[in-house]
C-alpha cells in the first residue's frame, strides 16, 4: 500500500506538471488564432472568450491520454535512473505488479476521457455549430469597422468603407473584386453611398451601391472597361474563424450507432478511440519505462516520442481513410489498438523473464 501511493504521487505531480504546461500551450495558441481572426473583421472580441472555453474540452479529452503516457515514462525513468525501483523490484517487486498499479489511475483517466469524446464534446460542438449557424443569420456587415480594409468572400472581396451613417447607410465605398468578371480580370467599384439588405435566405446580406462606377481590366494594359451603374450588390461573406467541425461532430453518440453510414462509423471508431489510448498507452509506458542507472532518467524520452507519433499517426490515417470511404474491409482503428496493446504485453512478458506464460 504505501509503495502503491508513493509510485501513484510521483506519476500524478508529473502528470498535473505536464498537463498545466500543454494547457498554456493549447490557451495560447488558441488565443492568437482567435486574436488574429478579430483583427481581421472574421470575429468580433465578445466571441473570443466562448470559443475559447469552448474548444477546451476536446484538446483536454486528447491530453489527458498523452500527458499520463509520457507521466508514467519520466516518473519511472527517474526512479530507475535513482535506482529507486531498482530496490523495489529487489525486494518482490514484479513488472505484473507495477502494470497492475498503474493500471488503476488510468483506467480512471480512461473514464473521465470516455465522458468527455461520447458525452461533452458532441454536446460543445453541437453547441458551437449553433452559435456559427446564428452568427451567419446575423448581419455580416456588423463586423465592418469604417476606416479599414475588410476581407470577404475568403479574401475574393476587398472593401473599405469611409463613413458610416444612420440606419445601416454607408459612405464613401472603395472595394476591390477579383473574381467579379467572367473573364477572370479583377473589378475596382466605387460608390459614394450605399445600404445593406437582407436577402432571401437568413444568413444572406448583400451591400447595395448606389451611383458608383466598376472599373474593370488589367493592371499595367489599356483595356479597361468603365461601367456606371446606378444600383451594384455586393454579397457579404463574413471571413470568420474556420473551427473545421462537421456535422457529424456535432452528433450525439446513440445517433452514430442507429445510423449505417460509413462517416458514422468512422466517428464512433474515433471517439472510442481516446479512451482505449488512455489505456493502451499506461502499457506501453510501463514497457518503456526501464532506463539503467548510467543512461540517465531521460533516456527513453525519444523512443517514446517515435511510439507515440507512429501510433497516433496509423491511428489518424486509418481514421480519415474510414470516413473517405477508401479503407479495405478488413481495416478497422481497433486493429491498430490490438497490435499496440500486444506490443506493450509482449515488451512486458519478455521483461520479467517470460514467466507468464511458465505460470500457465
Amino acid at each position: 500500500m504505501i509503495l502503491t501511493r508513493y509510485l501513484g504521487r510521483e506519476v500524478f505531480h508529473t502528470f498535473i506538471a505536464l498537463i498545466i504546461i500543454l494547457l498554456i500551450v493549447v490557451v495560447s495558441t488558441m488565443f492568437i488564432k482567435l486574436l488574429s481572426s478579430a483583427a481581421a473583421g472574421g470575429l468580433t472580441s465578445s466571441a473570443i472568450i466562448t470559443l475559447l472555453g469552448l474548444g477546451l474540452p476536446q484538446y483536454f479529452a486528447i491530453l489527458l491520454p498523452i500527458c499520463l503516457f509520457f507521466a508514467i515514462i519520466i516518473a519511472y525513468g527517474r526512479m530507475f535512473a535513482d535506482n529507486e525501483l531498482l530496490v523495489m523490484f529487489a525486494c518482490g517487486m514484479n513488472w505484473k505488479k507495477l502494470l497492475r498499479i498503474t493500471f488503476f489511475p488510468a483506467v480512471l483517466i480512461a473514464l473521465v476521457v470516455a465522458a468527455l469524446t461520447l458525452y461533452l464534446v458532441p454536446k460543445v460542438l453541437f453547441y458551437q455549430y449553433s452559435l456559427q449557424t446564428q452568427a451567419g443569420q446575423k448581419e455580416n456587415i456588423s463586423l465592418v469597422q469604417p476606416g479599414r480594409f475588410l476581407p470577404f468572400n475568403h479574401g475574393n472581396q476587398i472593401l473599405y468603407i469611409g463613413k458610416a451613417g444612420p440606419d445601416k447607410t454607408y459612405q464613401d465605398i472603395f472595394g476591390y473584386d477579383r473574381s467579379d468578371d467572367s473573364s477572370g480580370q479583377p473589378s475596382i467599384l466605387t460608390a459614394p453611398n450605399a445600404y445593406v439588405r437582407q436577402g432571401k435566405k437568413p444568413d444572406e446580406q448583400y451591400l447595395i451601391l448606389l451611383n458608383g462606377y466598376q472599373y474593370t481590366g488589367t493592371p499595367g494594359q489599356l483595356d479597361y472597361r468603365i461601367v456606371h451603374f446606378k444600383q451594384y450588390s455586393v454579397r457579404l461573406l463574413s471571413n470568420s474563424l474556420a473551427w473545421g467541425t462537421s456535422n457529424i461532430q456535432a452528433e450525439s453518440t446513440l445517433d452514430l450507432l442507429r445510423s449505417d453510414s460509413t462517416e458514422a462509423r468512422a466517428e464512433f471508431q474515433w471517439r472510442m478511440t481516446i479512451p482505449i489510448v488512455a489505456i493502451v498507452f499506461s502499457i506501453l509506458a510501463v514497457a518503456l519505462c526501464h532506463v539503467k542507472p548510467r543512461q540517465g532518467r531521460y533516456a527513453k524520452l525519444l523512443p517514446s516520442v517515435l511510439v507515440f507519433i507512429i501510433y497516433f499517426n496509423l491511428v489518424s490515417v486509418v481514421h480519415s481513410l474510414l470516413r473517405h470511404e477508401n479503407a479495405p474491409w478488413y481495416l478497422n482503428i481497433w486493429e491498430i489498438h490490438i497490435v499496440f496493446l500486444v506490443i506493450g504485453l509482449g515488451m512486458l512478458w519478455w521483461a520479467d523473464g517470460r514467466r507468464w506464460v511458465r505460470k500457465l
